[in-house]
């Protein structure tokens, strides 16, 4: 079963990209969204809140998002403990997920990883091909304050990522989505015939 690995800032356009894929029947999962599942888990939430402290949890003893933010996106050192406790569970959940689409006789799947730093990730899970959705800076800052994010939220998490230059690089195909969201689908259309051609 090959992977096809989606990276991108906030904003960039990733979700198009799943989106035209899924229109040909490919499954995809998000790995933001597995890290949703990762914090609802007892002892990820114990892991936490041993790490940065138990006001990350709220009166119910779930995480809260925006106080495990503030704190673990404070420092790349935080960052790295933050992603000590959580990737183990999200790589738990990824494989689960892809175990089940290959069983099911799936021949592609799609991964979309956010925070891909290099090819070593552990989360990478041997991609066959790094697509990445590349796009100026401050298009993808309105894009998300469209979508309903702070601003400053949105700059925040922009600035803790890697830049567009090292995507570029960790890449196999790029899509610059200086357009509109039609305009990138019918890139990734045309890519994705020819890569099916291609693969088989």
């Amino acid at each position: 079963m090959r992977r096809v690995l989606v990276i991108g800032g906030m904003g960039a356009g990733k979700s198009t990209v799943r989106g035209v894929l899924a229109q040909d029947g490919v499954p995809a999962v998000d790995l933001d969204a597995l890290g949703h599942e990762a914090l609802e888990l007892p002892e990820v939430r114990a892991g936490l809140a041993d790490c940065f402290g138990p006001e990350v949890l709220d009166a119910a003893g779930r995480a809260s998002r925006a106080t495990l933010a503030s704190r673990a996106f404070a420092s790349s050192q935080a960052t790295e403990r933050l992603q000590a406790i959580t990737w183990p569970t999200i790589g738990r959940l990824l494989d689960e997920r892809l175990n089940a689409w290959e069983a099911a006789g799936h021949r592609v799947v799609v991964v979309e990883h956010s925070a891909l730093r290099d090819r070593d990730d552990p989360l990478a899970c041997d991609a066959d091909v790094i697509v990445a959705v590349l796009a100026p800076v401050e298009q993808r800052v309105a894009r998300a304050v469209a979508a309903g994010w702070p601003e400053r939220e949105v700059r925040r998490r922009i600035a803790a990522q890697i830049g567009d230059e090292q995507r570029a690089c960790l890449a196999d195909v790029v899509f610059n989505n200086t357009g509109t969201p039609a305009q990138l689908a019918a890139q990734v259309r045309t890519w994705w015939h020819h890569y099916q051609a291609e693969r088989g």
